[in-house]
């Protein structure tokens, strides 16, 4: 009878705990299915707009063409935060933003497989314009329309945003698979349940969940609501824990 009172309040315990992790794998799901958490793989860089207006501004591109700096570096509060390269063919002229990281591997000639956010930045792109124009002497509409103003820009990728919904969604799977692991092997082996304390009452949980059965069955004096009264305890059954106490 005392392991029916431990399986029923190891159930009171599991059920919402089990209820809360699932809510949070849930949450995260729903999370890592929006785009804006998203990370898809761009494989050509005609599909820069195309991914931009359908949503997918988080990508992932393996920059195996020939990048050139252009000469300006992206600054936020007065520090460099990303370098602007170009790659260049003969309809348009793509802008990237990379940080150090990248663009060291591209200065020794490295293939570089980054993860980017597209960004468009009409006013990079038309400074960028403006600037190749006058150094090249041509008319104010000679690149007009030429570079993209979809810049692929890895500062604004929001990696710890990503990282961290990972994480926890890693997290909550863990949780959830030791919580039904633990729910099971109590279930099997009731001295493992930890919703009760030994007090010195027994040599082991064992004998005492043996010895606690035996009382209930046999010895029953009364019941008042969660409260077991026998020969030798008081069991008092509380939702999270039971208190068991010598007469």
């Amino acid at each position: 009878m005392f392991r029916k009172l431990l399986f029923r309040n190891l159930i009171f315990m599991i059920i919402p705990a089990l209820i809360i992790e699932a809510s949070l794998v849930f949450i995260c799901l729903q999370l890592r299915s929006m785009d804006e958490n998203s990370t898809y793989e761009l494989e050509s860089l005609d599909d820069v707009v195309m991914y931009y207006k359908l949503g997918k501004r988080n990508v992932f591109f393996r920059l195996d063409g020939e990048l050139v700096y252009s000469g300006f570096d992206m600054k936020s509060d007065g520090a460099v935060t990303g370098h602007y390269y170009y790659l260049a063919n003969d309809d348009k002229m793509y802008l990237f933003v990379l940080n150090d990281a990248a663009t060291k591997l591209i200065n020794k000639g490295n293939l570089v497989r980054i993860k980017a956010t597209l960004v468009e930045d009409e006013a990079a792109s038309g400074f960028i314009e403006k600037e190749y124009t006058d150094a090249m002497n041509l008319g104010e509409e000679a690149l007009d329309g030429y570079i993209e103003s979809v810049i692929i820009s890895q500062p604004d990728y929001p990696e710890r945003r990503i990282v961290l919904i990972n994480y926890t969604m890693a997290v909550a799977y863990i949780l959830v698979a030791i919580t039904l692991i633990y729910f099971i092997a109590s279930a099997i082996f009731p001295e493992l349940n930890m919703l009760f304390k030994l007090r010195g009452l027994a040599s082991s949980r064992r004998k005492l969940i043996k010895k606690l059965d035996k009382e209930m069955k046999d010895k029953l004096e009364s019941v008042e609501g969660s409260v077991y009264t026998t020969e030798k305890y008081i069991i008092n059954a509380k939702i999270s824990y039971i208190d068991i106490k010598k007469r």
